[in-house]
């Protein structure tokens, strides 16, 4: 067991659902990437809890939170002079590209007839407003979440896309809807 490992699962607390485990729960999805939450590491049984934590303190319509709005440390706003905005980066600001962790981990946890949909919706509704087809490198972590920093940020692109063909049935519904509103697919 590596270092991170241990260090990782040391972070896990027994209460899931507590202001403590909305912490680790962050921890464990920025670090690693979602790929923790379906190992060894942890009891199955957990998983759905520590899924449904994120899930309320992280998923936003565009990617999740970096930081849970609970925090003492939470930015909600990515705005401001060079300072203020470097300081928002990482303490709450959405990041599109952990879409695609998230919905892999959501997929094994929850299996294949889990129905991703609503979790990529906000996402195509951002490719038709910011960046005309792109997806936006950050969001606000406040509602209305406006796009923020580079309008075309490749990683967030390519999660995107990486976890949407995996799911035909959700592909063809979603340019069902799209059709004739001139969005590429």
């Amino acid at each position: 067991m590596s270092w991170r490992v241990i260090r990782l699962s040391s972070l896990i607390s027994p209460s899931v659902g507590s202001r403590s485990s909305i912490r680790t729960t962050s921890c464990v999805f920025r670090q690693t990437g979602c790929k923790i939450l379906t190992t060894t590491y942890l009891d199955r049984s957990r998983w759905e809890a520590i899924l449904r934590t994120a899930e309320q303190s992280l998923l936003t319509p565009f990617g999740l939170r970096t930081l849970a709005p609970t925090e003492i440390a939470y930015i909600g706003t990515y705005a401001g002079n060079q300072t203020s905005r470097d300081s928002a980066y990482h303490q709450g600001t959405v990041w599109p590209w952990l879409i695609g962790p998230y919905v892999g981990v959501a997929r094994r946890v929850r299996g294949e007839t889990w129905d991703v949909r609503s979790v990529l919706d906000g996402l195509v509704r951002h490719l038709r407003l910011a960046g005309l087809g792109q997806v936006s490198e950050i969001l606000g972590g406040d509602a209305p979440h406006p796009a923020v920093g580079c309008i075309a940020q490749a990683w967030s692109v390519a999660e995107f896309l990486r976890v949407w063909p995996k799911h035909a049935s959700t592909r063809s519904k979603m340019q069902d809807q799209d059709e004739g509103e001139g969005y590429a697919s």
